[in-house]
């Protein structure tokens, strides 16, 4: 008894100490100890009933039938048998006691959940029979002399030595001596290790038969099955259906043998007997049988494996000749260097086609081992998942890499397609939802690792001013024929790498220029300048990453940002991102998905969550869904394990709520949360530094009021000092094209107002051939030039200059018309003195007739002249300019201070009538403006020298085009076009009247 309870003690605190986890020196141990000392011998074990036992043990071998384990529960009814056979101790030899009965309870009530445990039955191990190491022959020889002869370290005879001995010349008996030794000592070496066997058993068991050589091989049954014989059995049926049947020489072959070389091949093994490797492609030998399979039978499984050899042997073939162009790159300088998209996305597929191998090898090592029977249909039912596998990354391949290129730009075209093929492809797996969980797991490590590249040089060029792109891959392309400090750097510095603007990527006009205004074609590039800038994009948008087009504009408005402002030396301390672009994104994603950092993981991506495509619910409505079903324990478990909550509901402690994988939606908002919030808080503070910069240390708002001010003419006083003594010596007739006094006139003006702005402006007359018809387009030679200096230049280019100039040509035409009008006496078209008689008075009729028409002309032209003035100097000029102080701003970045000053440069182009579509209007405001100067000169001839017919074909000509313009600025108020063409077209149609 004490034996026993010293044993039992001892099995108690070990049962303690597994379940509890409870050490002895801890105070529950003692209390577990009682406790289960109470159980065993006063409670529940102190009477067992035997027949309740078995029930439940026969309840449980008929769970475990049931659950299809048949074989678990006849394992567990043997396992009992024996243990209620056995004895307890050595002093009761008893079988099937109260104390065998009372251990099956204890197990049973041990035992939570035994259906769900897969129970795997031990092996035992066999005991391998110790060599007998005894020297019996020096035993048994002892005391017994032997006549070893002259050469005691000579082997044995032996029969078969004779023999060879007896047809061998004394030539070679050193020779055979010497071979005979190496012999018998391998003999001896192999017989130690081996045993001894029969040399045609040895053989048979450990030699193949050679099938890959030339020589025909037989084939030897070792099955009597006709199944085994299935091969001969279909060639007699053919011998016997088709009498000029002929069977062709084929190689046997075991099936094993087959799924070993389809293995190798599988594994990227170029050549093998089965399989032979012509042109980068494999071929299928058809000079092959297997016992037991028909020969289109085996060729149709071949073939199949085949194929995806072909795959693998393309992918290999890829991996390789990247890795050598890497190689033979570092070492030869003058060879271009290879994508580093595709090099990443080479290490990426290379790391797949390693865990494809491992596939392979462990496969092959079951086909090795022999322990259970594996043929070529389960094979390939086995590697079916990753054959699938193999399909999806060839047609990643084959549309992004292999594809053919149209152009020279194969590297930037490839990294682009690559890119916007894998991403296209997450998009298309993840809509399938849960039939294609096991494609999103391979296609979204892949796609991250071979996106690294591209946001690495984003990043470089967006935090740090360097588009360091030695391959060419990455869509923009800096133009080295642009300086930075060019005026043109914002429009032509960086090119889009697609056919058309890579082919002229040594041209500054082939650009991502937000205004193309030349000084050349000017109405035709101000008229076309959004239908040529959306060809232009769409043309871009086919080379573009599809997952990059909606920050793509950013992305350049940012680099240019961050490139001019590392050449203006205001980088330090302004712009900090410690952390790159690629990190942020991964760790936001690995957030975003709930990825933890597992030690195991082979991708350096993270892995979608598993329930990726399933359906998922808010909480509140799926409580709904589950009070008003039918009440199934069994059914809500599994129901609630397929189904993915939502938990947006009110959240603790700041965490983040489940993602809705619905759709394309989750990937898309992947990069919309995790990859797009990075690239655009960088993009921002970049471009608002610049514009701030531009605004208060570079004074860009006072470069722009100067401009307006001087060719817009809102310093109405320091301009009216230029052109009144230039109006009067356009009047007299006089030489006024002298440039050096138009700048000391002009210099003069402004001297008094805008003395810091005197130095940067200058007058130029240009030669040009005026109509003598035409006398108000001799204006159009005169042109201002304002010197601005960099980086302001870059808004305000020479281009724009140009279309200022236009307007303020015009502006000065009317101003001339104005002028003429204005200085006009009363006295210089006087009517001679007037005659007694009444003969005189009779012909001084028609004079004052004359005069008081010339009067009403000219108050009616100067109406004319009047109210298009004020309309364009208040509704236009003012106005325009009231918006574009309002949008510059609001502006945050430089292209949309740029995109602000193109409008507001339009607006004043096609409102004060410059543009082709206006020539009809151009016409008829010139008209009347020539009409102006040709009337002062004719008031300046006197009344007599006016004739009438002169007179009325003035009036005449007058009255048509205001009724005209009249009528058109009335048409275009009503439509809307311009309402604020109303108020002019109501004056004009008072001065008709």
């Amino acid at each position: 008894m004490a034996a026993w309870r010293k044993e039992f003690e001892k099995d108690a605190k070990a049962l303690i100490r597994c379940t509890t986890g409870f050490q002895e020196e801890d105070e529950h141990f003692s209390t577990c100890l009682e406790f289960v000392t109470s159980n065993f011998r006063f409670h529940r074990f102190l009477d067992v009933d035997s027949h309740k036992v078995d029930r439940i043990i026969d309840g449980l071998c008929d769970k475990y039938t049931v659950h299809s384990k048949a074989d678990t529960a006849d394992t567990l009814r043997g396992l009992i048998l024996r243990l209620l056979e056995l004895p307890i101790t050595q002093e009761k030899l008893c079988s099937k006691s109260d104390t065998h009965y009372s251990v099956l309870s204890l197990l049973l009530c041990l035992s939570e959940t035994p259906t769900s445990v897969d129970f795997q039955q031990q092996v035992s191990a066999r005991t391998q029979e110790e060599k007998d190491s005894f020297d019996w022959t020096s035993y048994l020889l002892e005391g017994i002399d032997i006549d070893t002869g002259p050469f005691p370290d000579t082997p044995p005879w032996s029969d078969d030595d004779e023999d060879e001995n007896d047809n061998t010349s004394s030539d070679n008996d050193s020779l055979s001596t010497s071979n005979n030794q190496q012999v018998a000592s391998l003999r001896k070496d192999l017989y130690a290790e081996q045993g001894w066997l029969p040399k045609a058993d040895w053989l048979k068991n450990n030699v193949m038969t050679q099938y890959w050589s030339e020589r025909p091989q037989t084939m030897e049954l070792t099955n009597t099955h006709h199944t085994a014989n299935l091969t001969n059995i279909w060639e007699m049926h053919q011998y016997s259906s088709d009498p000029f049947y002929k069977c062709a020489d084929r190689t046997p072959l075991t099936e094993t043998q087959a799924m070993r070389e389809s293995l190798w091949t599988l594994g990227g093994c170029r050549q093998s007997f089965l399989y032979r490797c012509r042109e980068h492609k494999l071929l299928l030998m058809n000079n092959i049988k297997v016992s037991h399979i028909t020969p289109d039978a085996l060729q149709s499984i071949l073939q199949k494996l085949a194929w995806y050899g072909n795959i693998t042997l393309s992918l290999h073939h890829m991996i390789d000749s990247v890795l050598t162009r890497s190689f033979s790159c570092h070492d030869n300088s003058t060879s271009e260097p290879v994508s580093r998209t595709q090099q990443a996305f080479t290490s990426a597929l290379l790391r797949c086609l390693q865990d494809f191998n491992k596939k392979l090898a462990s496969l092959e090592r079951r086909l090795v081992s022999q322990e259970e029977l594996v043929t070529l249909s389960t094979m390939i039912g086995t590697l079916q998942e990753q054959f699938g596998e193999l399909e999806m990354l060839y047609t990643v391949y084959h549309l992004g890499v292999a594809s053919p290129s149209t152009d020279k730009t194969n590297d930037v075209l490839t990294a682009s397609r690559l890119l916007s093929v894998l991403y296209q492809n997450i998009l298309q797996f993840n809509t399938l939802g849960d039939a294609a969980h096991t494609k999103l797991p391979l296609l979204l490590p892949l796609w991250i690792q071979t996106l690294r590249p591209y946001l690495e040089i984003i990043d470089g060029w967006v935090n740090k001013g360097n588009l360091i792109d030695p391959a060419r891959e990455f869509i923009i392309q800096r133009n080295g024929n642009v300086d930075v400090f060019h005026e043109d750097f914002w429009e032509s510095a960086f090119l889009v790498s697609n056919s058309s603007v890579h082919q002229a990527a040594d041209t500054p006009g082939s650009s991502l220029s937000q205004i193309s205004m030349k000084e050349t074609h000017q109405e035709e590039n101000l008229h076309d300048k959004n239908t040529g800038k959306e060809e232009r994009d769409h043309q871009e948008e086919e080379f573009i990453p599809v997952f990059l087009k909606s920050v793509f504009k950013e992305i350049i408005l940012a680099g240019k940002s961050m490139e001019l402002l590392k050449a203006l030396g205001k980088m330090g301390g302004r712009v900090e991102f410690p952390v790159p672009l690629y990190e942020e994104f991964v760790e936001s994603l690995k957030v975003f998905l709930d990825v933890s950092d597992a030690p195991d993981q082979t991708c350096t991506g993270p892995s979608p969550p598993d329930h990726v495509g399933t359906a998922q619910f808010p909480s509140t409505m799926l409580h709904r869904v589950l009070d008003t079903a039918v009440k199934d324990s069994l059914l809500e478990k599994n129901f609630l394990k397929a189904i993915v909550t939502d938990s947006s509901e009110p959240e603790q402690d700041g965490t983040r709520s489940a993602v809705l994988l619905e759709g394309s939606q989750p990937v898309q908002l992947a990069l919309q949360r995790c990859l797009y919030p990075h690239i655009l808080q960088r993009c921002s503070t970049v471009s608002r530094l610049l514009v701030e910069l531009l605004k208060t240390e570079y004074q860009l708002e006072d470069y722009l009021q100067a401009m307006h001010k001087f060719f817009l003419m809102e310093a109405g006083d320091a301009m009216h000092n230029f052109y009144t003594p230039l109006f009067a010596k356009l009047s007299a007739g006089e030489e006024w094209q002298d440039v050096s006094v138009l700048n000391s006139q002009l210099h003069s003006a402004i001297q008094q107002h805008h003395s810091q702005h005197a130095d940067r402006l200058s007058v130029t007359v240009e030669a040009s051939q005026v109509e003598e018809t035409q006398p108000i387009d001799q204006l159009q030679c005169l042109t201002l030039c304002y010197r601005v200096p960099w980086p302001v230049d870059i808004v305000i280019t020479s281009a724009c200059q140009n279309v200022y100039n236009q307007v303020f040509q015009f502006l000065l035409q009317l101003k001339w018309a104005k002028y003429c009008l204005d200085e006009l006496k009363f006295a210089d078209l006087s009517c001679p003195d007037v005659q007694t008689d009444r003969s005189v008075e009779s012909e001084d009729v028609p004079a004052r007739q004359k005069q008081h028409r010339m009067h009403l002309l000219r108050l009616r032209l100067l109406h004319f002249i009047n109210a298009l003035h004020s309309y364009f100097m208040t509704r236009i000029l003012y106005t325009t300019a009231l918006e574009f102080q309002r949008e510059l701003s609001e502006a945050s970045d430089l292209n949309r201070v740029i995109e602000a000053h193109t409008a507001f440069l339009t607006k004043l182009y096609q409102r004060c009538m410059l543009h082709k579509k206006a020539g009809l209007l151009k016409m008829a405001v010139r008209r009347m403006l020539n009409m102006a100067v040709s009337f002062q000169t004719l008031w300046d001839h006197g009344l007599h020298n006016i004739s009438l017919e002169s007179l009325e074909t003035m009036e005449d000509e007058f009255q048509k085009c205001n009724d005209f313009l009249g009528s058109f600025f009335i048409n275009m108020s009503r439509r809307g076009s311009f309402p604020h063409m109303e108020s002019l077209a109501l004056s004009l149609r008072m001065g008709s009247a």
